[in-house]
């Protein structure tokens, strides 16, 4: 037997229509007051009904739920958004989008899933983009990253040496230095100031450059600092250029890696730490959501700290299954193999000017003007039909940062007072 449901109660609001009725009707026209009152009377009614209500209820629960799913969509289905996992919370999917900044992941030393975070991004990005779309660059000192080697969208293959790195991270730089000169030059004619301006000028869509960088801890702490210049270099203006960073570490503040760097990250997901103070301090979360990480902390869940969210990471959830998974991956997307190419130092014509024409004078008092020194260098330049030779002042910068000979000193040239090098002799034959 159905249940009977008392009437509902009567608003006030159902004498209003009947009373501005009359009123209406008493001093401009009763024809006009009647159908005033008629409306607003059954509005009322409408308003106080069960089905007005349930009517109201389930158009609001369905236009919040449209719009979600329709922002969760456009998150989804963007061209550079990467799925990494589910929402801890509401058990929706996580998407990061990989071409509007750099990205840091941190946790302790094992069982935190750092590297299953950084290679679901990569994997991710290798799916939906084609090898001419991203560039991926990997180091990777434990050898993690191997698994990518023969990837088509990796350019080189994964360094596991200091010698090796610096090959990736002379690599990087080389295409950093490129773009930047290439946007300056527009600059000069139209707004050029990142790759969305540039495609936009010349209709040419530049590819994302990924530098993958996993656990620099492993540096030995006499090559840190260079290595750590210039990720600083890299992600002061990279993201503008499209060249990223991707980094896992233990620690984003460490002796040298400092929050010049992880401050410039775009996303930052904070893995399982030892210590709450680590949380708090070192990567820099409240206290509250430091107490929260440590209590739900187990290997493979984050807290994103831009979207302040629990994330947890997609994994098959054994070492076997994981290692068959990316197996999988990487000979689906294999190409050629890859060889290490020589360093862009050992092929930059100034070193070959430098070994051909400079030496240590044996008074140390000598010395060269820059005029002198730069007319030495075009005269060789001249000589080896150097298509592309240096400005003076880029060859002062060589002499001063790559082997460190004061560029500027006083002396006298023809008369007159002129800065140089003193110590250095300077000929070419």
């Amino acid at each position: 037997m159905n249940e009977l449901k008392s009437p509902p109660r009567l608003s006030n609001s159902l004498y209003i229509g009947p009373l501005l009725g009359i009123l209406i009707g008493l001093y401009v026209n009763w024809l006009v007051g009647a159908l005033v009152g008629t409306v607003i009377l059954l509005a009322a009614l409408i308003m106080t009904s069960d089905l007005a209500y349930t009517v109201a209820t389930n158009v609001a629960q369905g236009t919040w739920t449209f719009m979600s799913r329709l922002a969760a969509k456009s998150e989804e289905g963007g061209t550079y958004s990467v799925e990494i996992g589910v929402d801890e919370i509401t058990r929706r999917k996580s998407h990061v989008p990989i071409n509007k900044g750099h990205i840091g992941v941190y946790g302790m030393t094992q069982a935190a899933g750092k590297s299953v975070l950084l290679h679901q991004l990569v994997m991710g990005a290798c799916q939906k983009l084609s090898p001419d779309d991203v560039w991926f660059y990997g180091i990777d000192l434990k050898t993690g990253l191997d698994i990518f080697n023969l990837t088509r969208h990796f350019r080189l293959p994964i360094a596991n040496s200091l010698d090796e790195a610096a090959i990736i991270l002379d690599a990087v730089e080389q295409i950093y230095d490129e773009r930047d000169r290439l946007f300056k030059r527009w600059s000069g004619k139209l707004t050029c100031e990142n790759i969305d301006d540039y495609e936009a000028i010349t209709g040419e869509r530049l590819p994302l450059v990924i530098l993958v960088f996993d656990e620099p801890a492993g540096l030995e702490k006499g090559s840190r600092k260079p290595i750590y210049d210039l990720l600083k270099k890299l992600v002061q203006k990279g993201a503008s250029l499209g060249v990223f960073l991707w980094l896992s570490t233990q620690r984003p503040v460490t002796e040298n890696l400092s929050r010049s760097i992880s401050a410039q990250f775009a996303r930052e997901f904070v893995g399982r730490m030892s210590r709450l103070s680590e949380l708090t301090s070192v990567c820099e979360l409240d206290l509250d959501d430091a107490r929260r990480m440590m209590r739900l902390a187990r290997p493979g869940l984050f807290y994103d700290k831009v979207s302040q969210t629990y994330v947890s990471v997609n994994w098959p959830g054994s070492r076997r299954l994981w290692r068959d998974m990316k197996n999988d991956f990487a000979a689906k997307y294999a190409g050629k193999p890859k060889e290490w190419p020589v360093a862009r130092s050992e092929l930059r014509h100034e070193e070959s000017w430098f070994d051909e024409c400079v030496s240590q004078a044996d008074d140390d008092d000598h010395f060269a003007a820059q005029v002198v020194v730069y007319r030495v260098y075009r005269d060789w330049c001249t000589d080896n039909e150097i298509e592309s030779p240096l400005k003076r002042r880029e060859l002062m910068k060589f002499l001063r940062e790559d082997h460190m000979i004061y560029t500027s000193d006083s002396g006298y040239h023809d008369g007159k007072a002129a800065r140089g090098v003193r110590g250095w002799e300077f000929s070419w034959e």
